[in-house]
């Protein structure tokens, strides 16, 4: 990528990375580049009430592994959270991957990939894309 990342090339990027992966998922991807925090989502094969229902509990899911396990890192050596962490190294600057999967049956799955960021740039992320999504589908 080029040394601006305009947000339609990284649109393009998160929608490819999900038709790639094949299944139902949203994607929210942020970075920090000139004093100023970027975000974009992508969705595929889910649900409207869904997107907003595993947003709001990305949101809640991250805000409690960043309170309870500050500073600890989880040794997560799954082959999707290897995607989201080249996913990101593709922008090459500060940023974060969340990555949301319904479960079989019931539930959320969510993947997050951090580089040089901090959690209230990520939560800022998932708040934005949350408004967005609704702003843009729901209205």
């Amino acid at each position: 990528m080029s040394q601006q990342h305009p947000l339609s090339q990284v649109q393009k990027l998160c929608e490819t990375f999900l038709a790639k992966l094949g299944v139902s998922a949203f994607i929210i991807l942020g970075w920090h580049e000139e004093g100023r925090l970027n975000y974009v989502y992508a969705t595929r094969g889910m649900l409207k009430n869904d997107v907003v229902k595993a947003m709001t509990w990305v949101m809640h899911d991250y805000t409690l592994r960043s309170l309870v396990k500050q500073g600890e890192k989880k040794n997560d050596s799954s082959t999707l959270l290897t995607l989201c962490k080249n996913l990101l190294s593709e922008i090459d600057l500060p940023g974060f991957v969340v990555l949301c999967l319904p479960k079989k049956g019931e539930g959320y799955r969510a993947l997050y990939a951090t580089r040089k960021i901090s959690h209230m740039a990520v939560l800022s992320g998932i708040s934005w894309s949350l408004r967005r999504y609704v702003e843009k589908k729901l209205t």
